[in-house]
Parts: C-alpha cells; structure tokens; sequence
C-alpha cells in the first residue's frame, strides 16, 4: 500500500477505478501541531493487568470540565484522579494503585470513569498485585 498526499477539493481514484472527491472524505483537523479529536473517546488504559501502574488516554473535542475517578466494582469509589478544566487534544493519565489516602488498593477490577459536562465515560481495569 502507497501513501499519497492529495490536495482538498481533488478527485483520487481509489480501489481499481472508483473515485470519491477527496473533500468528501473525512481528514483529521490539526491544531497547533496537535491532532483535534472529533468526539470524546475513552481508550483502554495500558497495561492491562497492570502492576504498579498504568496509563489511561482519552481525547476531548473541545476545552471542558473533566472528572476522572477510580471504583471499584461494588461502585464505591477509591480515588479522584483529576477534577479541572482540560484543553481539547489528546490527554493520558496515570494511577498508581493507590486510593486516595495513598494504601495500595488490592488486586481486582477498577471502573475508570471519565466525566465531562455532557457525557460520561467508562472502561475496566485489572489490578495484579
């Protein structure tokens, strides 16, 4: 497979013969050297089982308000990680395990919820201790 630059508002043939006007095709928009994300997005964190931490990415669309919190799955929730307000791009948070008086919480599965204004969030994680 080739990788071919084409200029908007351009026609390209694609797949033996078929060919789409190029500003029918969705293109990423970049902001300031950083890829803007087009909807909210929640990514699984890595690693997954994870010991002692690990990392959880997500993308906003725009600037706002951002709440992540740790449950565990009885829905009583361990930690906040982060509670502010959050550019849009992509955005990667670490947890270390522990909850929010700093004790290793034990092995299990963790609920990581990630709430903004509009819309909530959410992935299992396993912690292996």
């Amino acid at each position: 497979m080739q990788d071919t630059v084409v200029q908007p508002d351009s026609t390209k043939e694609i797949f033996q013969g078929a060919i789409q006007k190029v500003s029918d095709i969705q293109m990423g928009i970049e902001t300031g050297g950083v890829e803007a994300a087009r909807a909210f997005q929640l990514f699984q964190n890595a690693p997954n089982p994870f010991n002692p931490s690990t990392k959880i990415p997500f993308q906003l669309p725009a600037q706002n308000r951002v709440q992540i919190s740790i449950f565990d799955v009885r829905g009583d929730k361990i930690r906040t990680l982060f509670e502010g307000m959050m550019p849009a791009g992509s955005h990667s948070i670490a947890w270390n395990g522990n909850d929010e008086n700093g004790l290793p919480a034990p092995s299990g599965i963790y609920i990581v919820t990630v709430k903004t204004n509009r819309i909530v969030r959410s992935i299992k994680m396993t912690l292996m201790r």
